[in-house]
């Protein structure tokens, strides 16, 4: 299974972890999983090189890569970098795929309404394309009715909700954390 316990990297500052577990009765040999690197983010020029698999030691269970994420003078919105573990005889695989963040410092996730025009979680509705994750910065304008549904997570580093703008909470919203 792969997993991002960290999932956003802030360019040029900060890091970010994908790790790889396997939930196996014997661990006493090593076991190397592919991996397929793919997204927004450009390897090489975004965050340095990976190779394409990651080797679990014997006796362990698991393994971490570290992202450092590199800064550039491209004006970006925010870039992902999706990880997915590739199929082989020597394993099967559990959660295949992960993603990690790399935002521009300060960088402010808009509402923009370019969706449904009310749900959080529709990704359409963001100017980053992507619903908020928990390292950015979250901006309502005015004029917004913006929904939390029931079951939804909605969560932000810092949130500013302009004058005239509602936000309408039934799910969980969790800003700063």
């Amino acid at each position: 299974s792969i997993y991002s316990p960290d999932s956003c990297a802030l360019e040029g500052t900060d890091s970010a972890v994908f790790s790889i577990a396997r939930n196996a009765s014997n661990i006493a040999y090593p076991i190397a999983a592919y991996l397929d690197w793919t997204g927004t983010a450009t390897m090489r020029n975004d965050y340095p090189y990976h190779p394409e698999f990651a080797i679990i030691n014997a006796g362990e269970t698991s393994a971490s890569d570290t992202i450092f994420a590199r800064s550039d003078e491209a004006a970006e919105i925010a870039e992902t970098i999706d990880l997915q573990i590739e199929t082989a005889p020597a394993y099967s695989i559990g959660t295949a795929a992960a993603q990690l963040y790399i935002l521009s410092e300060n960088a402010t996730n808009t509402w923009t309404g370019g969706g449904d025009g009310v749900n959080w979680s529709d990704a359409v509705n963001w100017s980053d394309g992507f619903a908020p994750v928990a390292c950015q910065n979250v901006a309502l304008a005015g004029g917004s009715l913006v929904m939390v549904a029931a079951g939804v997570g909605a969560v932000g580093k810092t949130l500013e909700v302009a004058l005239g703008a509602e936000l309408e909470v039934t799910g969980t919203l969790e800003v700063g954390q």
